[in-house]
């Protein structure tokens, strides 16, 4: 079994290894540190109640039996939990946080309810130049030999996104420009650095003019 802990910004890229296994993910929330500590606590209470099955623990009814004197048997049981309750904590969970919970939002099957065992829907095709774009550049264009299809198919490959999550796809002499969600635009740019197109590794990086018009 394999786990992968993602940030919602990056789900796109979960419908390139769907397509590569042939099958869909299942999704799990990371637990709360409430659900955490449950757990540890339950683990204790298994313990405790194996060595109290077990038997062999003669050697420590006088020390239960001074201390259930002195504070009573409740309170010597309390004890005796959370010292083995603190004996299994990590190092640092008192500063433990609960990570926001965020979710991707559900992929969708083609009759619009929520999905099951078929392939998600595509999303609705951005308009082109539409507000939330941002145009990334690529270095190469039509004299190396690239086109709308190299360019989708090496995004896909390399961030996830489909070309209706794409917008204006502008492929000149000697560079294109590629519009993306604006909020993934850092991410694209990152994901494709090294890029190789027919052989050949371009720049890929934000549209300046794009970015000094804002």
């Amino acid at each position: 079994m394999a786990l992968t802990v993602l940030e919602p910004r990056e789900r796109h890229q979960l419908r390139s290894t769907e397509r590569l296994t042939g099958g869909r993910l299942e999704f799990g929330r990371v637990p709360t540190v409430a659900a955490l500590r449950a757990k540890r606590l339950g683990r204790t209470r298994d313990t405790l109640r194996d060595l109290i099955q077990g038997g062999g623990l003669d050697e420590f009814k006088a020390v239960v039996s001074e201390l259930a004197a002195e504070f009573g048997p409740a309170e010597v049981a309390l004890a005796a939990v959370a010292l083995a309750a603190r004996a299994d904590r990590p190092a640092g969970d008192d500063a433990e946080q609960d990570i926001p919970d965020v979710a991707p939002a559900p992929y969708r099957d083609r009759a619009g309810g929520p999905a099951g065992m078929g392939r998600p829907a595509p999303a609705p095709r951005r308009p082109r130049g539409g507000p939330g774009m941002a145009r990334v550049f690529v270095g190469a264009g039509r004299s190396a030999g690239v086109g709308r299809r190299e360019l989708v198919n090496a995004i896909g490959n390399g961030v996830g996104l489909g070309p209706r999550e794409l917008g204006a796809i502008d492929v000149a002499e000697r560079f294109s420009l590629v519009e993306v969600p604006g909020e993934l635009a850092d991410h694209v740019v990152e994901s494709l650095q090294g890029l190789r197109l027919n052989g050949r590794q371009v720049l890929v990086r934000r549209d300046r003019v794009a970015a000094s018009a804002r």
